[in-house]
């Protein structure tokens, strides 16, 4: 889950990973059928390389699984124009794409914040 990864210790793990190019796949379990998984997202997308795949569900059962209009939003991101940065590390990072900023703030560990500036519909600017 986004808030947690200071606390529960996964960021130091999801950064080295990251920078090492290893192959992920993350599972976030939503709280129920109407959690956004936005932050989440955010949060895949700050360390996210090739071959990494984001899952997120209230089960593992096909009526657990939505399609959410955040998917097809991404998608518009394009390509990362690098690798996550800290400013300050290791509370905030952010990482930048063709079309994307992503935010995610552990300056409080037991509740990170993300944020999501996405393209604006049908447009390749970014909405802040």
């Amino acid at each position: 889950r986004a808030e947690q990864t200071a606390k529960d210790h996964t960021l130091p793990n999801l950064l080295r990973e990251s920078e090492m190019g290893i192959p992920v796949g993350i599972h976030t379990y939503l709280k129920n059928a109407t959690e956004d998984p936005g932050p989440h997202l955010a949060a895949f997308m700050i360390f996210r390389q090739e071959h990494w795949y984001s899952f997120s569900s209230t089960g593992w059962l096909d009526h657990d699984w939505y399609w959410w209009p955040v998917f097809d939003q991404l998608s518009e991101c394009g390509k990362p124009l690098g690798n996550a940065t800290g400013a300050p590390a290791p509370t905030v990072y952010t990482r930048t794409y063709e079309h994307c900023l992503f935010v995610l703030n552990c300056t409080d560990p037991d509740a990170c914040t993300t944020e999501l500036h996405l393209p604006v519909a049908g447009k390749r600017e970014v909405k802040a």
